[in-house]
């Protein structure tokens, strides 16, 4: 078996990702715009990602999904897939608010002390915004 992998699972709009991580740099990703919904399409979508990067589903190490801010519909649908493969595989799961993740790399890079700030659509509420 090969070094594990982690899935990370963003289903906080129509534009859907999914990426597998090994040693924290990205391995695979896919991401596409959702024709119908993200119940509809996202196990689809982690499955082809798994077969593209040559990985097995117990290869998974971890997942770590998007918990918002985002619309509705599709953070529960990420949510519930990412409980539900983290159940099935007996991984650890964490969930990573989008907005923290946004700006994580940018204040690695800011002189210290310098504040970052992330925004992102977050369906019918508008735009959700945080400084860092």
């Amino acid at each position: 078996m090969n070094e594990r992998v982690d899935l990370a699972i963003d289903t906080a709009s129509d534009d859907v990702a999914v990426a597998l991580v090994r040693g924290g740099a990205v391995l695979a990703e896919r991401r596409w715009r959702l024709a119908g919904t993200a119940s509809e399409e996202l196990l689809g979508g982690v499955d082809a990602l798994l077969r593209e990067a040559g990985v097995a589903r117990d290869e998974i190490a971890a997942i770590a999904v998007n918990v918002g801010p985002g619309g509705y519909g599709g953070l529960r649908t990420g949510v519930a897939t990412a409980q539900g493969l983290a159940l099935a595989l007996d991984v650890p799961l964490a969930g990573v608010s989008r907005l923290e993740a946004d700006a994580y790399p940018h204040l690695l890079a800011a002189p210290e002390g310098a504040p970052v700030a992330a925004a992102h659509d977050a369906g019918r509420a508008g735009v959700a915004w945080a400084a860092y």
